[in-house]
Parts: C-alpha cells; structure tokens; sequence
C-alpha cells in the first residue's frame, strides 16, 4: 500500500513540476499563460484524494503526532512539493537580481517585474494545491500564501534589502534633482518594504486591475517592519538632501526661495503619495521643520517688510493652490507649508 501511495505521489509530483515550470518560464520571459481548467481540477482531485486515502489508511501519521510521524505523511511530501515549486522560482529571480549589480534602471525595472511575477505564479500554484491549505494550518502552523510569502521574504528580499533600498533613494534622488516624477514601478519597491513584515497574508487577483497582491491581516506587524526598516532611514535621507539644498540657495530672496519651496513641495507631495503614502505625515512633519520653522528668521527678514512674518505664514497647500500665488495675493499671513490631506 505505501508503495502504491508513493507511485501516485510520483506521477502527481511530475505533473506539478511540470506545470509549475512551465509557468515560471513562461512569466520570465514575459509570455502569458494559464494553467488549463482542466488540469488544475485533475491535480485538485488528485491531492484531494491522496491526503484524503492517507488519513483514512495512516490515522496516526495524518494528524501528525510528532515531527518523526509528520515526515512519513503524504501531506509532507505535498508540502514539500509546494515549497520545492515556490523555491525553485525566487532561487532563479535572485540570480538574475544579482547580475544587475549597483544599476538603479535595471534593478528597478527587474525587481518590479519579479514582484508581480512571483505573486502570479504563486496565485497560480495555490489553484494546483488548494485543496492543501487547511493541511498546512496543522502541519506547519502557516498556510499556503503565507508560506509563499516567507520564501520570498528569506530567499530574495533578506539577501537583497541593502540594494532594494539603494535602488530606491538613488531613482528617487535622480527625480528630486531633475524635479520629475517618480517611475511608477518605485511603488513595487516600496510595498516590498510594508509586505515583508506580514507573517500571515491572502494573495488576491484583481482582474479589472489584472493586479496580484498580498492582503497583510496584522496591521501591527508591517506597521512596526515599515518604520524600522524603511522609514526612519528614509526620512535621514531626505533630510540630509534638503538641508544640504537648502543651503545652497541661501542667497535667494523671499520670492525666489518660496518659488522654489512651492515646486518642490508640489513634487514631494505627487511621489510620497503615489509610491510611500505610509509616511505621509512624516514627511509633512520633516518639511514643515526644514522650510518653516528653520527658515523662520531668515525668510521674515528676506524683503517683504512688515506684510511678511514667516512664522505666522500659513499656506492650505491643495495642488492647485500655488504657494507663490498666495503669497504674491495676500497681505494678512498664516503660513503653514504642510501638505494637506
């Protein structure tokens, strides 16, 4: 009997492998593709069927007694399956992250693509092993996606962190210089940085969107990941840059300085909320510091006169409201260069 249970365990392991490759080749070369109806029923049944045969046959093995017993199981061997299928794609992602070395573009680009890839796949090899998920619950205390999850997160993305984050502040770095929008792939990056603190997730298709994303189901656990290992450096970064260009323009007047806050606080909004809205007040926070309160003293002297006091200068900056045209139009201020929600 265990010879005829690892017969069809065989047969189904070689159909798995087989589909699963086929789509992992499939999505790195940028080719669609979808797992026959058809043929994610007859695996469907087929893992159905053996976990099913096996708890009845080998009650004791099934439920998992102790570690030893487990890894006689069936479900075990299916498990491991799952896992050699999800391994096999994050080992090729990262070897192709690794030939990219330090440039920004491509491991921008290459990083996004692996990103809604290996969600894809991964969505796509949860149809072949559904009927598993509420076995991995009691073998391995993690279900299917949050076993994906955890692949991607100890393969690629722990390896990979530094350059992930590089990648990020160097793109970011070119807009701010150039004052050009961020390429949208930056969000895919980013979310990498709130994902990854998530031990317990669901992975969703948008169809509309055609859009793969995981759904985090503890606020807490990305909240706390986010800000320590993104966020705090993140906000350095960009103080760092805009002390140091704030700096530079010391010998600009009032007019001039605030034409020039307006534009960058325009840009800074557009990016924060298109790719790090989690840091929205953060970064609201960080710029009222550095263009008000820092500039206070300097700005109120700058040749206004008595219609200019910087501290009482309060701007409702809502994207269409320039912060140069309010200046230029009110003699009365309250003056606040803070973004407003």
């Amino acid at each position: 009997m265990l010879k005829d249970f690892q017969n069809r365990f065989d047969i189904l392991e070689e159909k798995c492998l087989k589909n699963a490759r086929l789509l992992k080749n499939s999505l790195f070369s940028g080719a669609q593709f979808q797992l026959p109806k058809d043929e994610i029923m007859y695996l469907n049944r087929e893992i159905l069927d053996l976990s099913s045969e096996w708890s009845i046959h080998f009650p004791r093995t099934a439920k998992k007694q102790s570690k030893e017993e487990s890894n006689l199981g069936i479900e075990f061997k299916m498990i491991n399956l799952y896992k050699l299928c999800i391994n096999e794609f994050v080992a090729e992602m990262y070897e192709e992250l690794k030939k990219t070395q330090n440039q920004k573009e491509t491991t921008l680009q290459l990083v996004a693509k692996h990103y809604h890839d290996y969600k894809a796949f991964s969505y796509w090899l949860y149809k072949i092993f559904y009927h598993l998920d509420t076995n991995t619950l009691s073998t391995l205390g993690a279900d299917l996606h949050s076993l994906s999850l955890e692949t991607l997160k100890t393969v690629y993305f722990k390896e990979a962190q530094e350059k992930l984050f590089r990648t990020i502040l160097d793109v970011l770095l070119e807009s701010r210089q150039k004052q050009l929008l961020l390429d949208k792939k930056i969000k895919s990056l980013c979310e990498l940085f709130v994902v990854m603190g998530a031990n317990t997730v669901k992975l969703k298709y948008e169809k509309e969107q055609g859009m793969y994303d995981y759904i985090c189901q503890n606020f807490l656990e990305t909240e706390k990941f986010y800000k320590e290992n993104f966020e705090k450096r993140f906000l350095e970064e960009t103080q760092k840059f805009y002390k140091y260009q704030i700096s530079e323009r010391q010998n600009l007047g009032v007019i001039e300085f605030v034409r020039w806050a307006d534009r960058v606080i325009s840009l800074e909004e557009q990016m924060c909320l298109e790719s790090y809205s989690k840091s929205f007040d953060q970064i609201k926070q960080l710029f009222n510091q550095l263009f008000v309160k820092e500039q206070a003293e300097r700005l109120s002297a700058g040749g206004l006169g008595e219609l200019f006091n910087w501290e009482n200068y309060t701007v409702q900056y809502l994207g269409r409201v320039s912060v140069y045209n309010f200046l230029l139009k009110n003699s009365k201020f309250t003056i606040q260069l803070l973004f407003v929600k």
